[in-house]
């Protein structure tokens, strides 16, 4: 497999939006992968990691119940690549149809992506040579005193 399995290290603010760390799973300290989304986003994904509800559904909650009420489960999403400083991602599903399954995959942003599979707990993958080219030393996210 080119890819390796990652999960949020951290989902930090920046000046004007927020940061999303991913880091693999199997090796904590080597290198993360810097995401830079919106605030909201950011947002949506520390509620997705803390398991917490709101009154009403965000757009994300609401992406998970549609899911669930078609028969559908989120199985992993991959982030395949960076083009012109944009990372892309998809989100792979399975349709469950009487006694068939059905794979679907769905181009999506990264942001949106992570923010669902913490919902729902599902594994996030990065490609690794993505992760070899465009990863980053933790230490260099760390605050200065």
């Amino acid at each position: 497999m080119n890819f390796i399995e990652v999960e949020v290290y951290e989902v930090g603010r920046t000046g004007d939006g927020a940061i999303i760390l991913l880091q693999g799973v199997d090796d904590m300290s080597e290198k993360v992968l810097p995401i830079l989304c919106s605030p909201m986003q950011g947002g949506s994904i520390k509620m997705g990691m803390s398991q917490l509800s709101n009154s009403r559904p965000h757009s994300h909650d609401l992406f998970v119940e549609i899911l669930n009420e078609l028969g559908c489960a989120l199985d992993k999403v991959l982030v395949t690549e960076m083009k012109d400083s944009v990372y892309y991602a998809e989100l792979h599903i399975s349709l469950y149809q009487k006694e068939e399954c059905e794979e679907l995959v769905i181009d999506a942003r990264p942001s949106d992506s992570i923010a669902i599979a913490t919902r729902v707990r599902s594994p996030i993958y990065v490609k690794k040579d993505l992760m070899e080219k465009r990863g980053v030393s933790p230490s260099s996210f760390k605050k200065k005193e």
